[in-house]
């Protein structure tokens, strides 16, 4: 009798999770903005970092591509601000001097990337507001957050660099780590802002 029980509660839960995902798969497909942001984050280097960062925001980016540019560098300046502040806290508490110096350039390098990513997502927000704005005067300030977001993921580079060889000691390693990471949504930002000018 209690099997019984338990085959009939694990049928139910089986059907019940099997209409979830469908339900689920079925409204995200029917999303022209879930469709585009997929369709856009599939030119990038890393699609599915691209993908799960923007679909939270599909409603406010609908369909419009300086929208999505727009999102993907906040998403990119929140991941570099909170890198920056891990970096620099553990430059705080750094035990060898070695490892300390590396740390502060590596912070005062993504403080350089916070301040270019900012720029950029900023320029892409007045961008989005602005009504029958000339196409060069566009171009002119696509070109800019191009300039800035390059000089952030070069400012992460940097960063990584400062650490020779292979990490070996865990807060390099925790370091090169979020670093790999942030690049990831720093060269989504810059790709999307690249299809702007396609």
């Amino acid at each position: 009798m209690a099997e019984t029980k338990l085959l009939l509660l694990l049928f139910f839960l089986t059907i019940s999770t099997t209409s979830m995902t469908s339900a689920l798969t079925q409204s995200s497909k029917k999303s022209p903005a879930i469709d585009f942001i997929r369709k856009c984050c599939n030119t990038t280097l890393y699609p599915d970092v691209c993908i799960s960062s923007l679909s939270p925001s599909a409603a406010a980016i609908s369909t419009n591509p300086l929208l999505l540019a727009r999102a993907a560098a906040s998403v990119a300046l929140s991941r570099l601000r909170s890198t920056r502040s891990r970096v620099s806290t553990l430059a705080n508490t750094a035990s060898g001097s070695r490892e300390a110096a590396s740390l502060r350039d590596c912070a005062d390098a993504l403080g350089d990337a916070v301040d270019q990513m900012r720029r950029s997502a900023s320029v892409l927000g007045k961008m989005a507001s602005m009504k029958g704005a000339g196409s060069g005067s566009m171009a002119w300030r696509i070109s800019g957050v191009q300039t800035w977001m390059s000089a952030a993921l070069t400012n992460e580079v940097t960063c990584g660099d400062g650490f020779d060889g292979i990490p070996t000691d865990p807060v390099e390693k925790e370091v090169i780590s979020r670093v790999t990471d942030v690049k990831k949504y720093s060269s989504n930002a810059l790709a999307l802002v690249n299809m702007l000018v396609r």
